[in-house]
């Protein structure tokens, strides 16, 4: 996939050069349809010279549910949270084995159902918020891969760039040089002729 890019992207980069370059489009157009659509989206913005950088975090806005569940799976998972649960487990546990006051006596089955409960109803929070932390990667990796593909077409034009004076400087010289062998030649017949 990645050579289909850089031949397109060489195409695109010949298409948007000097003067005289030849491009046959229908090839240029075959190739870049060949591509996925965010694959092209980058191609478009390189050939237009706009940023492909993006805040992927910017760009989502969770529902209140997503919210909600977020804030629930982070302070789930926090010590705050250990710390608070452990101290309600004991102050339950203590407040219970009182004689007389015990609401759920020794065997603790309230508590017992209450914990299954609450572990019934945090793991799908859980597991909500892990989707979307998930989901939040993908964009940041598919984010980061337009940047560098971006990036790696921009190289690739300056290499195309060096190229190309390279070339050109490489013909100035040797013109320069059949011009000066031109002129030695030149002063040698006549130094011949008048010695």
């Amino acid at each position: 996939m990645l050579a289909l890019i850089h031949v397109a992207a060489r195409a695109a980069v010949h298409a948007t050069r000097a003067v005289g370059a030849v491009v046959q489009p229908r090839t240029l157009q075959a190739r870049i349809a060949q591509l996925s659509p965010s694959d092209r989206a980058v191609i478009d913005k390189f050939l237009a010279r706009k940023p492909v950088a993006r805040d992927v975090e910017q760009e989502q806005v969770l529902p209140l549910g997503g919210r909600v569940s977020d804030r629930i799976a982070e302070f789930g998972g926090s010590w705050a949270f250990i710390g608070l649960f452990g101290a309600v487990l004991c102050s339950w546990m203590l407040y219970n084995l009182e004689v007389g006051k015990a609401f759920d006596p020794y065997p603790f089955i309230l508590l017992n159902l209450v914990l299954s409960c609450l572990a019934a109803i945090q793991a799908p929070i859980i597991l909500m918020s892990q989707n979307r932390a998930a989901y939040k990667d993908r964009e940041h990796a598919r984010a980061d891969y337009e940047v560098n593909l971006k990036a790696e077409l921009e190289i690739l034009a300056l290499h195309e760039k060096l190229d190309e004076l390279r070339a050109r400087d490489l013909h100035t010289l040797v013109a320069q040089q059949a011009r000066l062998l031109e002129l030695l030649e030149r002063l040698d017949g006549e130094r011949a002729r008048h010695p």
